[in-house]
């Protein structure tokens, strides 16, 4: 490969990776509270949203349900990843929410005031 090949490629990937940029793909987030209601209630069985709280930066959400139960929601690439947790595993430190799932792969959620 001669270096006018691989300075034309370079300059290829860089101009896709604007465009791709400028068009604001890969750049998801939770945008309101009903998104959030719908996400939960389309992902678990039987769950009835009453109310949600949805992170500052649009990363995590909180959805209460009709019973008591609560979904935690946390964007996973370009979809949010959702899980019943109990009530208990809320925690108010003033600055944010934080959720421990109780799954190592999903980790701790921090929702953002």
């Amino acid at each position: 490969m001669n270096w006018l090949q691989l300075g034309g490629s370079i300059a290829a990937i860089l101009a896709l990776a604007g465009i791709a940029w400028a068009l604001g793909l890969g750049r998801a987030s939770i945008v309101d509270e009903a998104q959030a209601m719908r996400a939960a209630e389309d992902a678990l069985s039987g769950f009835e949203a009453t109310h949600a709280v949805v992170g500052s930066d649009g990363r995590a959400a909180l959805v209460y349900g009709a019973d008591g139960k609560v979904a935690v929601l946390k964007l996973h690439g370009a979809q949010p990843a959702v899980r019943l947790v109990p009530a208990s595993s809320v925690r108010d430190t003033g600055v944010a929410f934080l959720v421990e799932s109780g799954e190592r792969l999903f980790g701790q959620v921090r929702v953002k005031k």
